[in-house]
């Protein structure tokens, strides 16, 4: 059963808060910097070693965190690809912001002030039919569904190779450690334990179905998450040793991120497309070549980094955007939004507030009811166990208040995504791939 799931999967691919730190001087400014992003598909923040993972799945960028900006509290705005990355490149929320013709993406806006921009990506739900493409000179995304780790190294490396003597911007969407959960088998085997207790089995949540599962099934499928992020992580290696000797990381910005995290049977969901705490946190390393380390526990987003990035480049733009670039103070008890379909979710310091509603045949065990609201204490139950909100009753009240102006001030959109196609995501419908 362990490896039709793996089947299964195959085809089914779709804390602490201290006092806020920020760099006051202009030290950071690189306006002659290449960029390289970098982001792995559903990286779940607490299965890498820096972030308290206890096993070994990330040597090499536990590494590199040891030698950059590293930002412990970053929030995804979406549990799901399509509408995080749109986040990402445009700087808006998912769900509640409109996006105006005028409004121009990270690539965009890269390309337009001189940058070559190139993009290398290893998952169907970033194909260039989605709009990603949108401000890339070169957009590689000439396979079916996915290609490995391996595969995405050797084309960056060799992309690089042609493309070093002018400025350039890098995207590298890495598919690991998504599903399908079939790395080398040596990487499986690296984190093999055998299942110890009872089997016993419960309906999970599977990309969207209902299934019927055991829990030895759950643990072999959590190996092999862990296998594949070790196998991401030493592709990383391999590319990262290819900057060093290059020169190149003298005079580039890498930002390393993950789109989403992922529920390994937590809430009775193996999957993503949810809000749950371990869904939307995500790691997020920032490599500057001026700078060192430094752990920063200040709350952060994905929709800084486009900020960020033009602020390091000292490029400017007018749009409104939701993002802060992460060399600026932010504001006090900074809220942090994200969404999903019928699902919202506000953060502020260690309080996390869930509203939304589930279709009756979509229901999870934890959602049995049809409307619900929930608010947690990341900070000393980051899994999300306990619904407070009947203890802290001011604290639950003002988040309402504050998520019911969000949305009353920013009416929910007809589309999901920023950068979405409709004709892709029909083809994705009429595979199964998506609902």
């Amino acid at each position: 059963m362990i490896f039709s799931l793996f089947s299964l999967f195959t085809f089914y691919v779709s804390k602490t808060y201290k006092p806020y730190y920020f760099i006051s001087n202009k030290n950071y400014k690189c306006s002659k910097c290449n960029v390289i992003l970098i982001t792995a598909d559903a990286l779940r923040a607490d299965h890498i070693g820096f972030y308290g993972y206890s096993k070994n799945t990330t040597p090499f960028l536990d590494e590199l965190a040891k030698e950059s900006l590293v930002y412990l509290n970053a929030i995804s705005q979406a549990g799901t690809t399509i509408e995080s990355v749109s986040s990402l490149f445009m700087s808006k929320f998912p769900y509640i912001d409109r996006i105006s013709e005028k409004d121009k993406s990270l690539s965009e806006l890269l390309k337009k002030n001189g940058y070559y921009t190139k993009a290398i990506v290893g998952h169907a739900r970033v194909k260039s039919i989605f709009g990603f493409s949108k401000g890339f000179d070169e957009f590689d995304d000439n396979f079916e569904f996915t290609r490995n780790a391996s595969e995405m190294t050797s084309l960056a490396i060799n992309w690089i190779k042609g493309n070093n003597k002018r400025p350039f911007f890098l995207w590298l969407h890495y598919r690991e450690p998504h599903s399908p959960y079939t790395p080398p088998k040596e990487y499986f085997d690296m984190f093999y334990e055998p299942f110890i207790g009872n089997v016993e089995y419960y309906n999970y949540t599977i990309y969207g179905r209902i299934m019927n599962v055991s829990t030895e099934e759950i643990h072999n499928l959590s190996i092999a998450y862990d296998g594949n992020i070790r196998f991401l992580d030493d592709n990383l290696r391999i590319l990262f040793k290819f900057l060093n000797n290059s020169g190149l990381l003298n005079n580039t910005l890498i930002i390393f991120t993950a789109d989403h995290g992922e529920s390994l049977g937590e809430h009775f969901i193996f999957d993503h497309n949810d809000l749950y705490y371990n869904i939307i946190h995500v790691p997020l390393i920032l490599k500057h070549p001026y700078l060192g380390h430094k752990l920063i526990n200040e709350p952060t987003a994905l929709v800084d980094i486009f900020p960020t990035v033009l602020d390091v480049l000292d490029i400017k733009y007018n749009q409104n955007i939701r993002g802060e670039s992460l060399f600026s103070s932010k504001p006090e008890n900074r809220l942090l939004f994200a969404g999903y379909q019928n699902y919202y979710t506000l953060i502020q310091n260690e309080w996390k507030l869930m509203r939304g509603y589930c279709k009756e045949d979509k229901c999870t065990p934890e959602k049995l009811t049809q409307d619900y609201e929930r608010l947690f204490n990341i900070k000393n139950d980051p899994n999300e166990t306990k619904d407070v909100k009947a203890v802290y009753v001011d604290i639950y009240k003002d988040l309402k208040k504050k998520l019911d102006n969000l949305l009353k001030n920013f009416p929910l959109s007809s589309s999901s995504s920023t950068l979405t196609n409709e004709k892709f995501k029909k083809e994705l419908r009429d595979l199964g791939y998506i609902e």
